[in-house]
Protein backbone atom coordinates (compact mmCIF):
# COMPACT_ATOMS: atom_id res chain seq x y z
CA UNK A 1 0.00 0.00 0.00
CA UNK A 2 1.31 3.15 -0.86
CA UNK A 3 1.04 6.49 1.21
CA UNK A 4 -1.35 7.71 -1.93
CA UNK A 5 -3.72 4.77 -2.04
CA UNK A 6 -4.41 4.94 1.94
CA UNK A 7 -5.28 9.07 1.93
CA UNK A 8 -7.60 8.78 -1.31
CA UNK A 9 -11.16 8.14 -0.84
CA UNK A 10 -13.15 4.97 -1.38
CA UNK A 11 -13.85 4.69 -4.48
CA UNK A 12 -18.17 5.26 -5.79
CA UNK A 13 -20.25 2.39 -4.33
CA UNK A 14 -23.15 2.42 -6.55
CA UNK A 15 -26.28 1.15 -5.41
CA UNK A 16 -29.03 -1.37 -7.39
CA UNK A 17 -32.28 0.37 -8.01
CA UNK A 18 -34.06 -2.05 -5.96
CA UNK A 19 -31.35 -1.77 -2.89
CA UNK A 20 -31.74 2.37 -2.78
CA UNK A 21 -33.96 2.09 0.12
CA UNK A 22 -31.04 -0.29 2.26
CA UNK A 23 -29.07 2.37 2.27
CA UNK A 24 -29.14 5.43 4.56
CA UNK A 25 -27.13 8.94 5.15
CA UNK A 26 -25.45 7.45 8.41
CA UNK A 27 -24.12 4.51 5.62
CA UNK A 28 -23.05 7.05 2.80
CA UNK A 29 -20.99 8.97 5.53
CA UNK A 30 -19.45 5.98 6.92
CA UNK A 31 -18.66 5.04 3.50
CA UNK A 32 -17.27 8.71 2.50
CA UNK A 33 -14.80 7.99 5.42
CA UNK A 34 -13.06 4.93 4.34
CA UNK A 35 -9.83 5.30 1.84
CA UNK A 36 -8.93 2.79 -1.20
CA UNK A 37 -6.97 0.77 1.02
CA UNK A 38 -9.46 0.28 4.00
CA UNK A 39 -12.13 -0.61 1.03
CA UNK A 40 -9.75 -3.09 -0.33
CA UNK A 41 -9.06 -5.20 3.09
CA UNK A 42 -12.39 -5.11 3.96
CA UNK A 43 -13.10 -6.84 0.39
CA UNK A 44 -10.12 -9.10 1.14
CA UNK A 45 -11.08 -9.99 4.53
CA UNK A 46 -14.85 -10.92 3.81
CA UNK A 47 -13.71 -12.78 0.51
CA UNK A 48 -11.02 -14.82 2.61
CA UNK A 49 -13.91 -15.78 5.31
CA UNK A 50 -16.12 -16.54 2.18
CA UNK A 51 -13.10 -19.05 0.48
CA UNK A 52 -11.48 -20.35 3.84
CA UNK A 53 -15.02 -21.61 5.39
CA UNK A 54 -16.07 -22.98 2.13
CA UNK A 55 -13.01 -25.04 2.32
CA UNK A 56 -13.51 -26.13 5.81
CA UNK A 57 -16.67 -27.39 4.92
CA UNK A 58 -15.76 -29.35 1.97
CA UNK A 59 -12.41 -30.69 2.73
CA UNK A 60 -12.92 -30.86 6.51
CA UNK A 61 -16.74 -31.56 6.96
CA UNK A 62 -17.36 -33.83 3.83
CA UNK A 63 -19.98 -31.36 2.87
CA UNK A 64 -21.27 -31.00 -0.74
CA UNK A 65 -20.23 -27.78 -2.73
CA UNK A 66 -24.24 -26.86 -2.47
CA UNK A 67 -24.47 -27.54 1.52
CA UNK A 68 -21.27 -25.64 2.19
CA UNK A 69 -22.56 -22.64 0.01
CA UNK A 70 -26.04 -22.63 1.99
CA UNK A 71 -23.74 -22.62 5.33
CA UNK A 72 -21.76 -19.82 4.22
CA UNK A 73 -24.99 -17.93 3.15
CA UNK A 74 -26.63 -18.41 6.62
CA UNK A 75 -23.36 -17.43 8.17
CA UNK A 76 -21.67 -14.77 6.47
CA UNK A 77 -22.89 -11.30 4.40
CA UNK A 78 -21.89 -10.56 0.74
CA UNK A 79 -21.39 -7.04 -0.52
CA UNK A 80 -20.80 -5.62 -3.99
CA UNK A 81 -19.15 -2.04 -4.60
CA UNK A 82 -20.21 -2.23 -8.15
CA UNK A 83 -23.46 -2.85 -10.07
CA UNK A 84 -21.69 -6.00 -12.53
CA UNK A 85 -20.72 -7.60 -8.90
CA UNK A 86 -24.25 -7.77 -7.35
CA UNK A 87 -25.56 -10.36 -9.63
CA UNK A 88 -22.14 -12.78 -9.79
CA UNK A 89 -23.02 -14.15 -6.24
CA UNK A 90 -22.75 -18.19 -6.41
CA UNK A 91 -24.72 -18.93 -3.72
CA UNK A 92 -27.23 -16.78 -3.98
CA UNK A 93 -30.57 -18.86 -4.18
CA UNK A 94 -33.30 -15.67 -4.74
CA UNK A 95 -33.47 -11.68 -5.05
CA UNK A 96 -33.08 -11.30 -0.88
CA UNK A 97 -29.90 -13.21 -1.52
CA UNK A 98 -28.20 -11.20 -3.57
CA UNK A 99 -25.27 -9.02 -2.39
CA UNK A 100 -25.60 -5.96 -0.47
CA UNK A 101 -24.04 -2.85 -0.82
CA UNK A 102 -21.03 -2.52 1.02
CA UNK A 103 -21.46 1.37 2.00
CA UNK A 104 -24.18 -0.51 4.47
CA UNK A 105 -21.89 -3.16 6.20
CA UNK A 106 -20.91 -1.49 8.97
CA UNK A 107 -24.62 -1.08 10.11
CA UNK A 108 -24.65 -4.89 9.55
CA UNK A 109 -21.82 -5.18 11.74
CA UNK A 110 -23.64 -2.84 14.40
CA UNK A 111 -26.48 -4.96 14.28
CA UNK A 112 -24.18 -8.06 14.60
CA UNK A 113 -22.42 -6.89 17.71
CA UNK A 114 -26.07 -5.80 19.51
CA UNK A 115 -27.76 -9.10 19.22
CA UNK A 116 -29.99 -7.67 16.52
CA UNK A 117 -29.08 -10.58 14.40
CA UNK A 118 -28.49 -14.01 16.02
CA UNK A 119 -27.61 -17.21 14.52
CA UNK A 120 -31.00 -18.08 15.41
CA UNK A 121 -32.82 -15.35 13.18
CA UNK A 122 -30.42 -16.14 10.46
CA UNK A 123 -31.39 -19.61 10.77
CA UNK A 124 -34.42 -19.48 10.05
CA UNK A 125 -34.38 -17.55 6.88
CA UNK A 126 -32.13 -18.31 3.21
CA UNK A 127 -29.43 -16.58 4.16
CA UNK A 128 -28.12 -13.82 6.40
CA UNK A 129 -28.25 -10.99 3.64
CA UNK A 130 -31.99 -11.99 3.27
CA UNK A 131 -31.96 -11.09 7.05
CA UNK A 132 -30.34 -7.95 6.67
CA UNK A 133 -32.97 -7.16 3.84
CA UNK A 134 -35.90 -8.22 5.97
CA UNK A 135 -34.88 -6.12 9.06
CA UNK A 136 -33.72 -3.05 7.32
CA UNK A 137 -37.25 -2.89 5.74
CA UNK A 138 -38.61 -3.06 9.65
CA UNK A 139 -36.66 -0.62 10.77
CA UNK A 140 -35.06 -2.35 12.95
CA UNK A 141 -31.47 -1.62 11.84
Amino acid sequence: MTTLESHQPAPPCDIHPDDRGLAGPADIDWWKGLSVSDVQALDVEDQMFRYSAFVKFVERDGLSDQEAGRRIRQMSQAYYMALEDRADEQLAWGQDDLKLPYMIKERVNRAVVAGVITRDVVRTASSFNAVVRRLIAKGQI
